[in-house]
């Protein structure tokens, strides 16, 4: 028998042909390297002369304050402009590239993949820039901006003066502005404070429709991928009367806006993002404060706003979410909060303490421990849509509390009452006509805090006097939180 053997080329070819088949296979089901790109652009001073060692950060984009923004989608009406809740900041965040510009001003970031990006500028003495939402789908040329130099304002302004478009300002000390003097804003004006300063506004801050201020901390503004930033302390409007006070982006600021011993102020389109408090209000009759978003405060005593001695007080269309405690308000009357949201707020959402009086109605709370605290308060609580695990708090001596047409679907109690009087009867609290998200009237009887479910042994016991009287109810949800108009 013969036999047969493989010569060694055809050896060689099947080799070959096998690797050839491999390769082919790999190429196949491998992972495809991504194109990238070319990016490019020049930096210009105020005169058009082009700008060396500017710093240039390429940055993935990504949404910040999804929270607020679906928020402002659903209720447009509701808190600040949407243009002011980027809480971007390239001190503390890490970019994809890092180039600076050549003497010509230009600069380049040779391969950049596909997708959607932030570039900041920064040059130390000309402040920083932000260009957002750049789509990187092929090369992109012609970028362009352009740094001012920062000006440094005076410690005591004592005259009028302008805060010009564009332009970024240091206040470097304590700064105080005269009684009687105005400082007019421009379009995107920028106050960088130094850390721990505060600015104290004796004269007027005027801001029309198309004109807005940040103030920030100008702790390292040249800098980035930072863990934090040092805070400035706050600014302080003293003395007001009959002043708008408008169009505020606040941050990395200590205590917030602080107003004291002024009379019919408005405050409107702010947005103040504080780690302790995003303001107070004291000794102010009149202070209306509207269309503004209070955020990431978690000062735990004097909450995210805080009001007192300031009678005739409204809040109306602002949004609180993300504090420790949302808004409280004492030692003032004839208060009006309405049409408010509040989310998210860990300890309480809204507050009254000792001798604030007033009205709550028509405000949306979600997703927090005790939506409506009211300690030693008088209030009445009408048409308010609650989730939380206590719905309305009434506690301590000479709290009082009217609550109707409100829609309770609470964890643990819907309306808890601990109200307590000297020399009293009993007193029974007007909590009718509220949905229960139930119609059963031994489970609304559990959702119910009241003298009944107190001890007799309780050294506090022949205080506290309050019944809750809680029928007729309502067997459908009522009309009820906020609304846009």
């Amino acid at each position: 028998m013969k036999r047969c053997f493989i010569k060694p080329l055809s050896c060689l070819c099947y080799a070959l042909l096998l690797a050839s088949i491999v390769l082919t296979l790999t190429s196949c089901g491998g992972a495809t390297k991504p194109k990238a790109y070319a990016v490019s652009g020049r930096v210009v001073t105020e005169n058009n002369e082009p700008l060396s060692d500017v710093t240039i950060l390429l940055f993935r984009y990504e949404m910040t304050n999804v929270g607020l923004t679906t928020l402002k989608a659903e209720y447009p009406n509701h808190g600040c402009d949407i243009g002011m809740l980027d809480d971007f900041d390239h001190r503390i965040s890490s970019p994809v590239f890092s180039v600076k510009t050549d003497v010509d001003g230009a600069f380049v970031f040779p391969k950049v993949e596909k997708g959607r990006y932030r570039i900041v500028f920064y040059k130390e003495g000309f402040g920083f820039k932000y260009q957002n939402g750049i789509l990187v789908d092929d090369s992109i040329s012609g970028i362009r901006a352009a740094l001012l130099p920062v000006l440094e304002m005076p410690a005591v302004i004592t005259s009028d003066m302008s805060l010009d478009d564009e332009r970024m300002y240091l206040v470097p000390t304590e700064t105080v502005v005269l009684p009687g003097v105005s400082i007019t804003v421009g379009r995107n004006a920028t106050l960088l404070v130094y850390p721990n300063v505060r600015i104290n506004i004796h004269g007027s801050l005027i801001l029309e429709d198309n004109s807005s201020l940040r103030l920030m901390s100008s702790d390292a503004l040249y800098s980035h991928s930072n863990e934090n930033v040092v805070a400035f302390e706050s600014v302080d409007f003293v003395s007001q009367s009959n002043q708008v006070i408008r169009n505020l982006k606040v941050t990395d600021c200590l205590l917030g806006l602080r107003i004291s011993n002024s009379n019919d102020i408005l405050v409107t389109n702010a947005y103040l993002n504080s780690p302790y408090q995003g303001m107070a209000v004291t000794a102010t009759q009149g202070i209306a404060i509207k269309n503004c978003c209070f955020t990431k405060s978690q000062d735990q005593i004097r909450s995210a706003l805080r009001i007192e001695h300031s009678p005739n007080a409204l809040l109306e269309k602002n949004i609180f979410i993300g504090n420790a405690m949302g808004a409280r308000i004492a030692l003032s009357s004839n208060v009006t909060v309405k049409n408010n949201y509040f989310a998210d707020n860990s300890m309480f959402d809204f507050g009254f303490d000792e001798d604030a009086q007033g009205l709550v109605e028509y405000n949306t709370f979600r997703s927090t421990n005790i939506a409506i605290d009211n300690y030693r308060g008088q209030m009445v609580a009408n048409h308010n849509d609650i989730e939380a695990n206590i719905g309305i708090y009434a506690y301590r001596v000479n709290a009082t509390l009217t609550a109707n047409y409100n829609n309770l679907d609470c964890s643990q109690y819907g309306i808890k009452s601990q109200c307590m009087y000297y020399n009293s009867d009993i007193v029974h609290l007007d909590c009718t006509r509220n949905y229960w998200n139930t119609t059963d009237q031994h489970a609304i009887v559990d959702l119910i805090y009241d003298r009944n479910n107190e001890s007799s042994t309780d050294a506090n016991y022949h205080l506290l006097k309050t019944i809750v009287d809680f029928q007729p109810i309502s067997t459908r949800p009522n009309q009820a939180g906020v609304y846009n108009d």
